[in-house]
């Protein structure tokens, strides 16, 4: 059940029509996102599991490295040697060890200071050619050397759409299940990684926190500078008429995990800046130029007016450039054949924080498969024991519904629950027409229908299914906890 024939199956079960623009509008915000929401919050197995991968990596240590950390004049950056040091491991510089990588380092005196990193680089040309890492706080000195470390990741996140997580497999050849069980359990049991000291192959999952970026709150500006030479559409993309925003983004997926456009996905993204104005691109001669994107690395004192600062520029976030098209001016460019779905944003190209200004000259296919997020945040989930090395886990997870913007969308509803989300569609539907009375019929009406399902479906006798004593260990406290904490479906 799509938007359109939700609409068409409210509008013929209440002698009602949403025909304009504006009364479509109404509809999607007023009547359907409300109705997905309550039934994802009352019923989430009426959406169905989906599958996400996550991975997660060893720790490292100055033996394993070939290296020591060292200060630096710059209190926000640390140093990890040469880049051709004699003996030390390369440091993996693009992106994917920022933002869940933490530091544990040892001083001279015996004390430990913990920081987070943001993110690792090579030095700029003109300054030496070293490895180095961004803090998220100062380091007390500039003159420590030879210190020992431990680099370690102390969670990982899933997707920001996903609300739960069922269970996991470890990608390996011993294929360990993973089993959700609460974060109390996992101290109470001593599996909680305290400097290393738990260490394996993973067995259970706990979440643990959240973790949001704040949004940019300043619209880009989009111009197409008038029969400019300087700046013309390229294509292969046709002109049209166009809207823009943006988001912070902090770290990468991995490699393995590239998205289907061929870039990484960012481990943690914002949600949208406010969207630029309606700018059309009448024919091959104007491309779209977008200012006003915001340093945000100077806001953070990544981008300082000391000149030579080692941190200028690598506070780790990034920005994403998202567009929408609303309109194909056909005769010009080399595909004119592609939708433009006026509210749907897809992802363009990423830029550096300190980055401000962007030309689109139609060269980029946005990403059909990356819309703009609906980010709220980011689910900090936890392992035990700590991954003892690089590890890829394939998770059966729920994922909070996406709202629907094109006609064709549809939620990821079981179709034996289509039902219920059309009678919470009918009571929202009456909330808007201010008919309280019928919006309470109908809500008693999804109350009736969701208890029968809970009681078909129900297990009256409490039966849990027997565990084979081969699975763990005699004395692991799983074998008696597994039964209780095996999710659903």
């Amino acid at each position: 059940m799509n938007l359109v024939t939700a609409r068409e199956k409210v509008g013929d079960l209440r002698s009602r029509r949403w025909t304009s623009d504006d009364a479509k509008r109404v509809f999607r915000v007023s009547v359907l996102e409300p109705a997905i929401k309550q039934l994802a919050s009352e019923c989430p197995e009426a959406f169905i599991p989906d599958e996400e991968t996550c991975v997660v990596y060893q720790d490292w240590n100055q033996d394993s490295l070939g290296r020591t950390l060292a200060a630096t004049p710059d209190p926000y950056v640390l140093s990890l040697g040469l880049v051709a040091l004699p003996g030390g491991q390369p440091i993996v510089v693009n992106g994917t060890w920022d933002a869940i990588y933490y530091l544990e380092v040892v001083r001279s005196d015996g004390t430990v200071l913990r920081r987070r990193c943001r993110e690792f680089f090579v030095a700029q040309p003109g300054q030496d050619d070293g490895y180095y890492v961004s803090l998220d706080k100062v380091w007390p000195n500039s003159t420590d050397t030879g210190m020992s470390f431990r680099l370690y990741q102390p969670y990982f996140y899933t997707r920001d759409d996903v609300t739960d997580v069922v269970d996991g497999r470890v990608f390996n050849q011993n294929q360990q299940i993973v089993f959700s069980v609460p974060a109390g359990a996992v101290r109470f049991f001593g599996e909680e990684d305290y400097r290393g000291n738990s260490r394996g192959t993973p067995r259970r999952l706990s979440r643990w926190g959240h973790e949001q970026i704040p949004a940019p709150n300043r619209a880009p500006t989009a111009t197409a500078p008038n029969q400019d030479p300087t700046v013309p559409w390229l294509g292969q993309e046709p002109p049209g008429t166009f809207r823009y925003c943006y988001t912070y983004v902090w770290g990468k997926r991995d490699e393995e995990l590239v998205a289907p456009g061929s870039s990484l996905d960012p481990m943690i993204e914002s949600s949208p800046s406010p969207v630029s104005a309606l700018v059309t691109v009448p024919n091959m001669t104007n491309a779209v130029v977008l200012s006003n994107l915001v340093n945000i690395d100077y806001e953070q004192n990544f981008d300082p007016v000391v000149a030579g600062s080692l941190r200028n520029g690598h506070s780790g976030w990034r920005k994403r450039i998202y567009r929408a098209r609303a309109s194909v001016i056909s005769g010009a460019g080399t595909q004119n054949d592609i939708e433009f779905p006026e509210n749907v944003y897809f992802f363009l190209d990423e830029v550096d924080g300190i980055t401000t200004t962007f030309t689109d000259a139609g060269t980029i296919t946005p990403d059909y498969y990356r819309r703009l997020p609906e980010s709220t945040g980011y689910f900090k989930w936890v392992l035990s024991p700590h991954a003892d090395g690089k590890h890829t886990i394939d998770w059966r997870v729920y994922r909070r519904p996406g709202t629907l913007l094109a006609d064709t969308d549809a939620p990821p509803v079981h179709p034996d629950f289509e039902d219920m989300l059309l009678t919470l569609l009918c009571k929202w539907a009456a909330q808007a027409d201010k008919q309280p009375a019928e919006a309470a019929d109908y809500q008693a009406q999804f109350t009736d229908k969701l208890g029968k399902w809970r009681a078909k479906d129900a297990n009256p006798a409490a039966a849990t299914v027997p565990i084979s004593w081969s699975m763990q260990d005699w004395g692991d406290w799983n074998r008696y906890a597994l039964a209780r904490t095996v999710p659903g479906p």
